[in-house]
């Protein structure tokens, strides 16, 4: 047996083939629901257990699980066609990934089929009628839609249901040629009859293969800890056994899921360092910018020293460095901008600089600190518990915070001497939902004539006095455009004669039933917020 196999999933046509005789113990069940989850994938539910079917373009698989389906499934498309139906037959198509449930009322004769086709990324479920009309499909399909009559391969279902799997490996094995039929029967060969063909001759294979055909037994085999595929038969001592081919299935597919979700976590790290080093890079280059400061500060200087030399459109100017008379400095010019200009740029490029060093110093630690994080993470992985991969997972990439929404400001609020309350808008809006939203019919609305201002709002409780609308009125002047004026004109009415329309805009309003007040604007002296 070769020393190292890959961990690659493949549910093959024989694996399926031995499933299936679990799967006859659904025959007389009812389907109480059919559900899906967040990663599409379908549950028909029975009493006490569900089929459950996986799309996964490279895990797909189905098996059975024990239990009501989980609290997060949501309902399928599927349910309203088959709720309460009873599975009258399940059956493989021919030699192929491809099985079905007959359904019908009475469990007999079936009248509709749940078609479940395992066949890596195009694996999906089809929903047909007795007439092989596709009712529905679990994933959308290029090749075949509802309405259309099914097929595969060109043969249509009832040529499809005519084909023994049983039959076929029955042939397979007679054949006298037995691996070179095994190898033009499989477009990829399963894990575990590639590891027989290899210490096999052809009698012994052929026994073997004879052996399960009545009662396969489900075993996984391993590498070392890990668990590499499921076989029908025990091929050696790191062959374990299972209680069912749907605990196997399961158990073997958990771990690929947990593996396939450290490889991404590993990805995502990798691609966290590179995007790090590449910051590290830019700093590096920022850094060198920043150091130039006082060469920056010392141009714009020269600038200014030879201000009287420089010529309108000069590009380039070399002068003698005032520090180091054997020395020329060039300094480059903008011929667009004056002297003075181009002076003020390199004097706000060191300024810039000087500023950007301690950020850049701080930066740079940080990234440094967050690679050696990065680093000590990715060689744990493998180390950490399924449980923790979802939670460091979900930190690589944390789902986006809503803003949450400010708490609207209170209401300016006060209160008449004789402890009536009176509201004030801050905004167009906020008038706009005091006006409309917050008081009542009967309430009364005060606003300045001919001049901008808040809405105000006196709480009517039934026992308002004219001292209580003069002091609303005064601050209805107060809070308005024209509060330094000495009588300012002030309309009140009852809030139901108060009316707004789309053609006005926010906080503009048309009244009607109106009186009219002459008050000096004022506040009372006390103020309470609520």
């Amino acid at each position: 047996m070769s020393q190292e196999i890959p961990c690659k999933p493949y549910f093959d046509s024989i694996l399926l083939f031995c499933l299936l005789k679990e799967l006859k113990g659904l025959e007389g069940k009812k389907i109480k629901a059919v559900r899906r989850d967040e990663e599409n994938n379908i549950a028909v539910c029975f009493a006490d257990e569900m089929l459950f079917m996986s799309t996964n373009p490279v895990l797909y698989r189905v098996h059975l699980a024990l239990g009501p389906p989980q609290k997060k499934m949501r309902k399928h498309f599927f349910e309203e066609q088959v709720k309460f139906l009873r599975v009258a037959e399940v059956k493989q198509l021919g030699f192929d990934r491809i099985f079905y449930l007959g359904l019908s009322k009475s469990g007999i004769r079936p009248s509709w089929y749940l078609v479940f086709e395992l066949i890596g990324p195009s694996s999906n479920v089809f929903l047909i009628n007795e007439k092989s009309i596709i009712i529905a499909s679990h994933r959308i399909s290029k090749t075949r839609g509802k309405g259309e009559i099914y097929q595969l391969n060109g043969k249509t279902f009832e040529e499809l249901t005519h084909s023994s799997a049983e039959g076929k490996l029955i042939d397979i094995i007679a054949e006298k040629a037995l691996g070179e039929t095994i190898r033009q029967q499989f477009k990829k060969m399963p894990l575990w009859l590639a590891e027989m063909m290899k210490t096999m001759d052809e009698n012994e294979l052929r026994n073997r293969l004879k052996s399960f055909l009545e009662q396969p037994k489900p075993y996984i085999h391993y590498e070392g800890p890990k668990p590499c595929f499921i076989s029908p038969l025990r091929i050696s001592s790191q062959s374990k056994p299972r209680a069912s081919f749907s605990t196997a299935i399961a158990e073997l597919y958990q771990h690929l899921l947990h593996e396939n979700k450290r490889e991404r976590i590993r990805r995502e790290i990798l691609k966290k360092i590179r995007n790090a080093k590449k910051i590290q890079v830019k700093l590096v280059n920022d850094q060198e910018q920043a150091d130039l400061s006082g060469e920056f500060k010392k141009k714009g200087e020269l600038i200014l020293l030879h201000i009287k030399e420089i010529k309108k459109g000069t590009q380039m100017l070399t002068v003698v460095d005032p520090y180091d008379e054997k020395t020329l400095i060039a300094i480059e010019f903008d011929p667009a901008k004056t002297a003075s200009r181009n002076a003020a740029d390199y004097f706000r490029k060191a300024r810039k600089a000087k500023k950007s060093k301690e950020t850049i110093k701080r930066r740079t630690l940080e990234t440094s600190d967050e690679i050696k994080r990065l680093t000590k993470l990715i060689d744990s992985i493998d180390d950490l518990p399924p449980e923790s991969l979802h939670q460091l997972l979900e930190s690589l990439h944390p789902t986006k915070r809503t803003k949450e929404k400010k708490e609207p400001k209170a209401f300016r609020a006060f209160e008449t001497r004789s402890g009536r309350k009176i509201l004030v808008g801050r905004s167009k809006k906020e008038n706009e939902h005091l006006t409309f939203h917050v008081a009542k019919p009967r309430d009364l609305f005060f606003h300045v004539r001919e001049a901008p201002g808040s809405h105000t709002i006196l709480v009517n409780d039934g026992n308002v006095t004219k001292a209580d609308i003069q002091e609303a009125a005064e601050i209805a002047a107060h809070f308005s455009k024209a509060k330094h004026a000495s009588i300012v004109p002030v309309s009140y009415t009852q809030r139901r004669y108060v009316r707004t329309s789309k053609k006005l805009g926010p906080g503009k309003v048309i009244i009607s039933h109106e009186k009219t007040i002459f008050v000096e604007p004022t506040l009372p002296p006390k103020k309470e917020k609520i």
